[in-house]
């Protein structure tokens, strides 16, 4: 089934966005957007009183002006909704071009307050005249902000939307955690083995031998449990590089790496190696070939 989102708006500059409920809530609140939205109108309801000679004061006419373009911009809300809403209905959802509907917005909010003012202040504007110059001014004005909401507003949803958490249910994968041995950054899911000998500890890694400061039980601590474990006193093996596990007569194993070393593992932790190995092959959690088990 194609998953297609309610509304679609193309903008005068080529981009286009897909919106449901929650990212149309998200464009239209974004401060930026407010902003944008009731800034532009304010500005042309502003100067549409000054053109029309409405005997306000400067102040009255500015108070005004903000007025109705929080007007527009609660207009514009309730349209989104509305919108995406029949788009809900539909298969294909609604595909419309942003100046349409700022020309639907001019005239819904434009027209009825020609007629106001006309009515209110006992003016000579209610005439096709008046109209189409305050739709022209109002619908050029939104064509220039519009640009500027794309080029601002638009890359801001995208970002807010590639910032959303992973839905319940689905954990965002970790990064991958790095080490810093002896002042050097290394990935630990490079690391294929730790060796303690005696006083000196090892790790091999990206083919390479590193004679580290760090004890033996602080890195393996430091180490994610699912990678590897630890098989013996001296040893912390990554499962991907175990080739083949060979079991002793004392109840303990022999590890071949795909280095082709040998390792031991502890009879203790022998049970628990082949669990976490076996678990591991299920999940099909292992990246290469699992090891291969002999007779247990």
């Amino acid at each position: 089934m194609k998953l297609t989102k309610p509304l679609t708006l193309r903008f005068l500059n080529g981009d286009t966005v897909s919106l449901d409920r929650r990212a149309a809530l998200m464009m239209m609140t974004c401060p930026i957007a407010v902003f944008i939205i009731v800034f532009s109108a304010s500005i042309v309801r502003t100067l549409s009183i000054f053109m029309l000679d409405v005997p306000v004061s400067w102040l009255a006419a500015i108070a005004l002006g903000l007025g109705m373009g929080a007007l527009l911009w609660v207009f514009f809300l309730c349209l989104s909704l509305v919108l995406i809403r029949l788009g809900r209905m539909t298969r294909d959802g609604i595909d419309l071009p942003v100046p349409l509907i700022g020309l639907l917005g001019v005239l819904c909010n434009d027209i009825p307050m020609l007629w106001i003012y006309a009515r209110v202040f006992d003016l000579d504007i209610w005439t096709p005249m008046a109209a189409a110059m305050i739709v022209l001014l109002a619908f050029a004005v939104h064509l220039g902000f519009e640009l500027l909401f794309a080029v601002v507003v638009l890359p801001l949803l995208a970002r807010a939307r590639n910032q959303r958490p992973a839905p319940a249910g689905i954990p965002r994968p970790a990064p991958d955690p790095k080490l810093m041995l002896d002042g050097e950054t290394i990935a630990a899911k490079d690391i294929t083995l730790i060796q303690a000998d005696e006083h000196y500890v090892f790790v091999h890694h990206g083919g390479r031998k590193s004679h580290v400061r760090q004890s033996f039980g602080s890195l393996v601590k430091a180490l994610d449990k699912t990678a590897g474990m630890q098989v013996h006193k001296s040893y912390w093996v990554a499962f991907d590089h175990v080739q083949q596990v060979q079991p002793k007569r004392d109840g303990g194993l022999k590890l071949i790496l795909k280095d082709k070393t040998a390792i031991p593992g502890a009879r203790s932790r022998a049970r628990a190696f082949r669990e976490a190995l076996r678990s591991r092959a299920q999940m099909g959690a292992a990246r290469t070939e699992p090891a291969k088990e002999g007779q247990f």
